[in-house]
């Protein structure tokens, strides 16, 4: 069922050679979270948004467009948060129950 979806999203969203599905999830919520900071909805081929990985945020570009992302995996969730500035110092999520 999981592989099915896989190969269902997969394409949409990438190019690379990319099976693990958790990290077809992380790259879906920083794209995700991208098109959110952008305000422009999916309206957009998610395969030309760029992302980079650098040592403790994600590089996010698309055109002229750039922000910086974290991302959070609680439980079996991924969260990913972008703004402007590379400086990402303070990020609270707290679990509700």
């Amino acid at each position: 069922m999981v592989k099915d979806k896989i190969t269902n999203i997969k394409p949409k969203i990438t190019d690379e050679a990319m099976d693990d599905p958790n990290s077809l999830t992380e790259l879906w919520t920083l794209k995700e979270s991208f098109i959110k900071y952008l305000g422009i909805g999916i309206t957009m081929d998610l395969k030309k948004i760029k992302v980079k990985r650098e040592k403790d945020f994600f590089e996010i570009n698309y055109l002229n467009n750039t922000c910086y992302a974290k991302m959070l995996k609680i439980d079996n969730y991924y969260i990913s948060v972008c703004q402007a500035s590379k400086i990402i110092n303070h990020l609270v999520i707290k679990k509700c129950n």
